[in-house]
C-alpha cells in the first residue's frame, strides 16, 4: 500500500526522540542560553562555542516556542527520562520566559511594533529587516 508499517513508524519516532532529547536539546540548552542577560545565541560551532554574540529574533522566537511547547507537552518525568536526565522541564520554561521577556523588552520597536532582525548581546538594536 506504500504506507510504512506501525513498527517502522515507531522506530522512526524513537530515533527522532533520541536525537532531539539526548543530543539536540541538551546541546542548545548548554550552549545557546544567555544566562546573564536572557535570550538565545544562534551562532554556535559544533563544539558549542559562540562565534557571533548577536541575538537573532527569528531564532529566539523559534526557541521560545520550542522550549515552551516541549515543556507543555511532556511531564517532568517524561522529559527527564527521554533526555537521560539532561533536561529539566522547569529550566526549559524558565529559559523560554526569560528569553521572551528579553525579546519583548529589546527586540520590538516601540514606535511601530516592528521586530529587529538582530540585537547585540546586551539588547541594543543591531539590524532591522526593511523588507517587511
Amino acid at each position: 500500500t506504500g504506507m510504512p508499517s506501525e513498527d517502522l513508524l515507531q522506530r522512526y519516532r524513537q530515533s527522532i526522540e533520541e536525537e532531539l532529547f539526548q543530543k539536540v536539546l541538551p546541546f542548545w540548552d548548554r550552549h545557546s542560553v544567555d544566562l546573564e542577560l536572557g535570550g538565545f545565541f544562534a551562532c554556535l560551532d559544533e563544539d558549542g562555542d559562540i562565534y557571533d554574540r548577536r541575538k537573532f529574533m527569528w531564532l529566539n522566537g523559534r526557541q521560545i516556542y520550542m522550549y515552551a511547547t516541549i515543556a507543555e507537552t511532556y511531564t517532568s518525568d517524561e522529559l527527564f527520562s527521554l533526555s537521560n536526565s539532561k533536561l529539566s522541564r522547569d529550566k526549559l520554561l524558565k529559559d523560554a520566559e526569560v528569553a521572551a521577556n528579553f525579546m519583548y523588552a529589546h527586540g520590538v520597536r516601540e514606535e511601530d511594533g516592528k521586530v529587529f532582525f538582530s540585537l547585540a548581546k546586551n539588547g541594543q538594536p543591531y539590524h532591522i529587516e526593511r523588507k517587511i
